[in-house]
């Protein structure tokens, strides 16, 4: 009689089959590392390599896989999320045996959501939005280095790029547009001094802007109907007399200046009317100035004369 020795189809032990570690890649993962079993059986041996999605029962064959190797370009690695791989091994004699699964999850961060982004004057890296601790900038789509400057200015309608990272992986990156609106402080400085009948007039003297708009508010930014800037010299009209500032906006931009006076004409002064007290005596003559008013001044020939208020008199 003939007495046949088979060998049970299984795993060399101690390695011989698929690790369950968890092994994670970055989205399109050039290089990831191929899955080996090493089994033995009687005869000749086959290999028949699964896939399953992690949260579903789908099993899915891999076509042209059937050695004890599991060729890296079939590890799937444009698709975010877990999949689990496992070989079924066939003998001339005995059951088939299913390996352990190997874990592999693909890793790919949120594209950040960003807008086109309008600054004023001047803006750097810093400036730019969203500025979370695993956000990357760039100042091309693909490829060069991020910006880790975070001084480094920023150009006129130049285009950056937002990356999302989670540990190595990088998201696609989102394209923003840098606008610079340019506008200068307002300098506004004293045109004409009030004078009898005529207030003080203020004017722009540096930074005014054509495509600017232009408005008022008192020193404390209450915001004031009134006021006009007129001519080519950009005088200021039509303000009650107060403190203020003006406002230049242009697009998202505002530029406020130092804050203004402006005075009330000055009154032309009533024609004094005076009243010559006769000498008596001991008491000179007087000359008393009935409608007198503290704030005015009074002149003969070119000199002033001072007036004593209490005595009711003009010095000599």
């Amino acid at each position: 009689a003939k007495i046949t020795i088979t060998k049970p189809t299984g795993f060399k032990q101690p390695n011989g089959n698929l690790r369950t570690d968890e092994v994670k890649y970055c989205k399109d993962e050039p290089s990831p590392a191929a899955l080996t079993v090493e089994a033995e059986g009687t005869g000749n041996l086959s290999y028949t390599w699964y896939k399953v999605k992690e949260g579903t029962s789908i099993v899915t064959p891999i076509a042209g896989q059937t050695t004890a190797t599991l060729a890296a370009s079939a590890i799937e690695v444009a698709t975010r999320g877990t999949t689990y791989y496992y070989v079924v091994v066939h003998s001339d004699c005995g059951s088939d045996v299913t390996s352990a699964h190997a874990k592999v999850t693909i890793t790919d961060p949120d594209t950040p959501t960003v807008s086109d982004q309008t600054f004023c004057n001047a803006a750097t890296v810093a400036d730019l939005r969203p500025n979370d601790s695993d956000i990357k900038w760039y100042a091309s789509l693909t490829g060069g280095a991020p910006l880790t400057d975070g001084t480094r200015a920023l150009a006129h309608g130049n285009k950056y790029y937002a990356a999302r990272t989670l540990g190595s992986c990088e998201s696609a990156r989102a394209e923003v547009t840098v606008t610079i609106i340019s506008l200068a402080k307002p300098i506004v400085s004293e045109d004409t001094v009030a004078a009898c009948g005529q207030p003080n007039v203020w004017a722009i003297t540096t930074g005014f802007d054509t495509n600017a708009t232009y408005s008022f508010v008192k020193e404390d930014d209450t915001p004031v109907s009134g006021g006009q800037i007129t001519g080519a010299s950009h005088k200021i009209t039509d303000l009650d007399p107060g403190r203020y500032r003006v406002i230049a906006t242009k697009g998202s931009c505002t530029q406020k200046s130092d804050v203004f006076e402006v005075k009330a004409a000055l009154r032309v002064p009533d024609v004094p009317d005076l009243e010559i007290v006769p000498a008596s005596c001991g008491v000179l003559t007087k000359a008393k100035v009935n409608n007198h008013v503290a704030e005015q001044t009074y002149w003969h020939n070119g000199t002033r004369i001072p007036y004593n208020r209490s005595e009711e008199r003009f010095s000599r």
